[in-house]
This record gives structure tokens, C-alpha cells and sequence, in this order.
């Protein structure tokens, strides 16, 4: 049985997932936020005695997605020690690996899957503040993964 099919906790699978090359993948649960952006590029000349400068579009820069992903206490006790792995994952995808660099990336929400990327950044929370059950381990664990659209080789 994949982790697509597992029932983590509210009665619903996972929704999505974020595959790493040569690591297991990030299952995405519950209301994850996706920031999505992409500029246009242009070059700019001045020309004498006008007062707007002429602009030529020139491409646009590359995607840049920034996914949330929260995990429930729900979630982390139905998945048992799964969670961890997805923590590492995120971990090892910002390490170089010889002279290839980082492995690429890949968002999958659903039917919607977007280009292969690289993980640029990654950021863990969890607060232990907000403790279960005083035990020390934190109710929700919230991982940030920022990945960048990439057309290497």
C-alpha cells in the first residue's frame, strides 16, 4: 500500500506529495500554501529627448514556488515514523552531491503536476511550546520548502 492510499488521520489520504530525486517523497496533507511567482524581464533604453525609455522584453525569470506544509498531531501519530522521513528528505535536498549539485524536485498537487525544480531552501518549525500532552514533542510540525523551476541537465 503507497502512502497515497494510507488514511493519515481525518478520513483523507494524502492530497499531493513533493518528489525528491533518489528520496522518498514529501506526502502533502490538509490545506498546504503554495506561493507561486514568476516575473517578466525586460531591458530598458533611455532614448534622448523622450520621456519614456523603450522596453524589449528579453523572458521572464524562472518559477519560483514556496510550499507549507503543516503536520497535525493526528497526522504524525497515524503516520507513525514517516513524518521523520519527509524532515530528512527536506534536509538532504539542499545538499550538493559530488559535482551534480542538489537532486531535482518535482510538486504534484492532485492532477497537477509542475515542472522539475531545485530545492533552494527549506525551513522547519516546530514548536515545543505547544507540546502534546507535555511529552515535549511539538502538535504541529510545519515545513517550508522553497524550490525554483530548473531546465539543466
Amino acid at each position: 500500500m503507497s502512502y497515497h492510499d494510507r488514511d493519515y488521520g481525518h478520513g483523507v489520504g494524502a492530497m499531493g506529495h513533493i518528489s525528491i530525486q533518489g528520496m522518498s517523497p514529501i506526502p502533502i496533507y490538509e490545506n498546504p500554501k503554495i506561493r507561486e511567482s514568476k516575473k517578466a524581464g525586460y531591458n530598458r533604453t533611455n532614448i534622448f529627448k523622450r520621456n519614456e525609455p523603450i522596453r524589449l522584453w528579453v523572458g521572464s525569470t524562472a518559477l519560483v514556488l514556496d510550499v507549507e506544509i503543516k503536520y497535525t498531531l493526528p497526522h504524525m501519530q497515524a503516520m507513525g515514523g514517516d513524518w521523520r522521513g519527509a524532515i530528512e528528505a527536506a534536509r538532504d535536498s539542499v545538499v550538493g552531491r559530488g559535482r551534480k549539485g542538489p537532486p531535482t524536485a518535482q510538486l504534484h498537487i492532485g492532477s497537477i503536476s509542475y515542472p522539475p525544480c531545485i530545492v533552494t531552501d527549506y525551513e522547519l518549525d516546530m514548536p515545543y511550546d505547544q507540546g502534546a500532552m507535555n511529552s515535549g514533542d511539538s502538535r504541529v510540525i510545519t515545513l517550508r520548502i522553497k524550490l525554483e523551476e530548473y531546465h539543466g541537465v
